[in-house]
């Protein structure tokens, strides 16, 4: 693209392929252009291909609805109770064609909408106005009911938690603690300006402190922050890995890989077990293989479509016997028949490699040597090629493992205990939402994107863990004043020194 403007994704906005304005060089690209035309070709190629966006998935279900109309009554009739949980992540587009398949015109469904708004954090237009286009707002305030109460934290999390929303539920925690562990489920953990790696070894250390291994052992432990990656701005720790200079922010968009082929026929059983669909086994399988071809020749590589079995099956169409070898592995896997020793394991091995083979087009084949051994299954566990972000600790011998990643990336989950770090965008984000912390304000009113963002975003922060919340701040960003309001809302504080927490009293 010439001119100063950023890289512009392409992106059909209609069911002709057109792709809007594109920004080029002091003004869009006229839609006469030959290069405008190559746009909307390659898209065109795209869509014959099988390659979809997201978001062209809706352009079609509308392109489907606008030439059948009588579609809309067939779904009705297929689906005559519609739930949706998590409305506040809709975005318009969707919600303008639930509304329209299920709602609008004669015989609506029977619909019910979960959300909370206080939760919207992925910055759609819905996160404000949800169906806002389509007057179909969210909640309606009408036929609206209420649920406060939480059985994931107790009353103290609650309270705290209830401060941070743009509006307050009046949060009620229905967890019960022992005595010991009443008034002593939140924190505040302060650290000077160059203290910012030993907060989560001191963090790691409280956690084997008040819980038992069992209790370690069985639970999820995270650390996060509202930006994970450096954003190279001055303010330091501006971001996770400012915490842990082992975080790797590339390993947060992968999920964890199993090490060895075994590992993913495992894993499709695993996920398989108790729903009665083939589907896990069948994807992990295929995954599996298209793996193996790349490690077998680096330079053959198919693209990481969604649907692996069906991809599979189209890059074998034209050579039924190994398909048809592939289809037995699967059928083995699903039925059962899944090796339990290395004995059996080796005369597997040769029969998969061959299906994997036969992707490389006749191409040369390197050693997979490593990803086709056995591993034994007690070993296996938690044993990834990808460990993603875990800290460990102490690192020889864990008695702790703690996820660090992104508020984004907890959405939804529930932590015995979750530590909150401070990062900066056009300043500090917890320094920013001090005031709703102290409890010296609560809610928000004024538009101020910024501050509505980061109550958002910390209110999902603060309210994954079940018995132990921390936030990780400077010590300069609070005043004396300040750290006695805390302490009267039931924060602990505690000063971060050698590795360790020292409490105040």
């Amino acid at each position: 693209m010439s001119g100063s403007h950023p890289p512009h994704p392409l992106r059909i906005v209609d069911a002709n392929h057109d792709v809007g304005d594109v920004a080029w060089g002091g003004g869009p690209l006229g839609k006469h252009t030959a290069t405008y035309q190559a746009f909307v070709a390659a898209c065109r190629a795209t869509t014959a291909e099988g390659y979809f966006c997201h978001d062209d998935m809706m352009i079609w279900a509308a392109q489907a609805l606008d030439r059948n109309p009588d579609l809309r009554n067939a779904v009705r009739q297929r689906f005559p109770v519609l739930f949706l949980d998590e409305v506040q992540d809709n975005d318009d587009v969707q919600s303008a064609i639930l509304h329209r398949v299920f709602v609008e015109g004669e015989r609506p469904v029977v619909r019910q909408r979960f959300g909370d708004m206080n939760q919207a954090i992925y910055g759609s237009a819905s996160a404000t106005d949800v169906n806002g286009t389509n007057g179909d707002v969210f909640p309606n305030a009408a036929i609206s009911i209420p649920v406060a109460n939480s059985h994931r934290f107790g009353p103290q999390i609650a309270t705290l938690a209830d401060g941070l929303a743009l509006s307050p539920p009046g949060l009620i925690g229905l967890r019960e603690h022992p005595d010991a562990e009443q008034g002593r489920q939140a924190a505040i953990l302060l650290f000077g300006a160059q203290q910012a790696t030993d907060v989560l070894p001191a963090f790691a250390h409280l956690l084997t402190t008040r819980f038992s291994p069992a209790e370690r052992a069985a639970g999820v432990f995270a650390a996060v922050g509202a930006i994970h990656r450096d954003t190279n701005r001055p303010d330091t720790p501006n971001c996770v890995a400012h915490y842990w200079d082992g975080y790797d922010h590339e390993l947060a968009r992968i999920e964890g890989r199993p090490a060895t082929l075994i590992g993913y026929l495992r894993r499709g059983v695993r996920d398989a077990a108790g729903t009665g669909d083939v589907h896990p086994i069948t994807e992990k399988a295929a995954d599996a293989v298209l793996r193996l071809a790349t490690m077998l020749n680096p330079s053959v590589r198919h693209p990481n479509l969604a649907n692996r079995f069906r991809q599979l099956g189209r890059l074998l169409e034209h050579d039924k016997a190994t398909l048809r070898r592939f289809h037995l592995l699967c059928w083995k896997v699903a039925t059962g028949e899944l090796p339990k020793n290395a004995g059996v394991w080796q005369t597997w091995k040769k029969p998969i490699t061959d299906i994997a083979t036969a992707l490389l087009a006749s191409a040369a084949a390197e050693s997979a040597g490593d990803f086709m051994a056995w591993e034994d299954e007690r070993e296996a566990v938690g044993v990834m090629a990808t460990q993603g972000n875990i800290y460990s600790y102490p690192s020889m011998e864990p008695a702790v493992r703690i996820k660090v990643g992104s508020i984004h990336s907890v959405k939804g989950e529930t932590h015995l205990a979750t530590l909150v770090f401070d990062t900066h965008y056009k300043g500090s984000h917890l320094t920013r939402i001090k005031d709703w912390l102290t409890g010296a304000r609560s809610g928000l009113t004024a538009n101020k994107p910024e501050l509505r963002k980061s109550l958002k975003q910390h209110y999902v922060a603060v309210t994954r863990p079940s018995n132990l919340l921390c936030l990780a701040m400077r010590s300069d960003a609070f005043t004396a004043a300040e750290l006695v309001l805390l302490q009267s809302r039931n924060w602990s504080i505690g000063d971060i020194a050698n590795q360790q927490i020292v409490w105040r009293p």
